[in-house]
């Protein structure tokens, strides 16, 4: 991770003349809470350390999303009598999720793409890190994009 960190802050500086102000990693592939923990313990150290080593007083503010496209939850869309799936972009960030103010942590569901053929799989992302104190509905339309 620090040598990946490292280049990846070398190619960026070349094209750039300049280092990233926000590094935003999504995360894909982890499992549960604990599992999630030990990777930001891990990976966050090692960034935290390439970016340290790369140039002294580097510090970038770091937004790390995991991201679980295997869900069991399941949304739809009241339309009339009909049940249909929402459209896709749709984001459920409230009642189902969690929201902590002071460690500026949170979790949404968003449906990715249009699902024509049986019912529409929500991903699901975790906000295990905003340094940035970037807002939620910020995040949500950048992670649509």
């Amino acid at each position: 991770m620090s040598n990946f960190t490292t280049k990846a802050l070398q190619n960026y500086e070349t094209h750039n003349k300049k280092l990233p102000g926000r590094i935003v990693v999504y995360r894909d592939g982890v499992g549960g809470p604990a599992m999630q923990k030990r990777v930001l313990e891990v990976e966050l150290g090692k960034m935290t350390e390439a970016f340290k080593s790369y140039k002294s007083g580097y510090a970038p503010k770091i937004l790390y999303v995991f991201v679980n496209k295997e869900t069991n939850a399941r949304f739809f869309e009241e339309f009339g009598k009909n049940v249909l799936n929402p459209p896709e972009g749709t984001v459920v960030d409230t009642d189902l999720v969690e929201f902590d103010v002071k460690a500026k942590v949170f979790d949404f569901y968003m449906i990715p793409h249009h699902a024509s053929i049986a019912t529409a799989r929500p991903v699901h992302y975790i906000v295990a890190q905003n340094d940035g104190d970037l807002p939620r509905k910020t995040i949500e339309q950048f992670t649509y994009a």
